[in-house]
């Protein structure tokens, strides 16, 4: 309540006692005489945080958030909400704190949940997106096919199926001589890929960069139960990607879609005259199909 003398005076009064600390001001007028409010402005209409909205509709009275942005629609801005998105997972923890997603998928293990990423991060290890095929149950079988080439064939082709991205099987051919080698990566029985995936290779050339004009002669096909299911060359579904796990530009991923069930990948590089003949690969790895 407030009380004051001389009415004909009140609103002049009103903005001279006004306070913004929520204090008593007293103030004489020229007879001295004095009017006293015992309610400011903003005792009535409180706003500690001072960004201009009351306390009373704030949705973050304590922090300054003039733009009251609340993704979330609850009783709290973002500012002081801590989980935004409300699914549940704290913001600090959260994958995409903006997007709800309580699962918290992330289907290529870059730390930006699927929610919420626009681009797959094209990667092959035990956490990425691509998982190789290195597990315990897998061998490797490798050799050539075709006239006999002597000096055509697979070196340390275990290195395909170890735990190491960064040693490879290297296969060479004898330019001018009609043979293929390959190297094949299988699992136990127990284990085959179902529905659409993506199988991807990691391969590179001990000296130089590879570009799409040198794979003329490489092949990807995939087997299920001995009999070959799909196999794809240059102009047939072959894309060449950066592989950005490592940062090594000289190695790169050939990847293909796969539609049909398989279990044993194989890469074959066949001899052309003038062409590539020697290929390292790393790794065969395998992903689901894109989001």
């Amino acid at each position: 309540m407030f009380c004051f003398f001389d009415s004909d005076k009140f609103i002049k009064r009103w903005f001279e006692f006004i306070t913004y600390n929520g204090l008593e001001r007293r103030s004489y007028d020229s007879d001295n005489r004095y009017a006293t409010f015992f309610l400011s402005f903003h005792s009535i209409f409180p706003d500690r945080d001072g960004d201009g909205v009351a306390d009373g509709v704030d949705n973050c009275p304590l922090v300054a958030n003039a733009n009251q942005l609340n993704t979330d629609g609850d009783s709290m801005g973002d500012l002081c909400d801590s989980d935004i998105d409300n699914d549940g997972v704290l913001n600090g923890v959260d994958n995409c704190p903006a997007n709800a997603n309580v699962t918290q998928a992330d289907i290529d293990g870059d730390g930006i949940g699927d929610a919420c990423d626009a681009t797959e991060n094209i990667a092959c290890g035990p956490t990425s997106l691509f998982k190789p095929m290195n597990q315990a149950d897998v061998t490797v079988a490798s050799g050539w096919r075709g006239t006999l080439c002597v000096g055509c064939g697979v070196v340390t082709p275990n290195n395909i199926i170890d735990s190491s991205l960064t040693n490879a099987g290297r296969l060479t051919t004898v330019v001018g001589v009609a043979a293929e080698v390959f190297a094949r990566a299988t699992h136990g029985p127990a284990t085959t890929y179902t529905g659409n995936k993506r199988v991807g290779v990691i391969v590179s050339v001990p000296v130089g960069l590879l570009d799409l004009s040198l794979l003329g002669q490489i092949r990807i096909t995939t087997f299920n139960n001995g009999t070959q299911q799909q196999a794809y060359g240059l102009g047939s579904a072959v894309n060449l990607q950066l592989l950005n796990i490592t940062g090594d530009a000289t190695k790169y991923l050939l990847l293909v879609n796969t539609t049909n069930n398989f279990d044993p990948v194989e890469i074959a590089q066949s001899a052309v005259v003038g062409a590539l003949n020697t290929l390292d690969v790393y790794a065969m790895c395998v992903a689901p199909p894109p989001l």
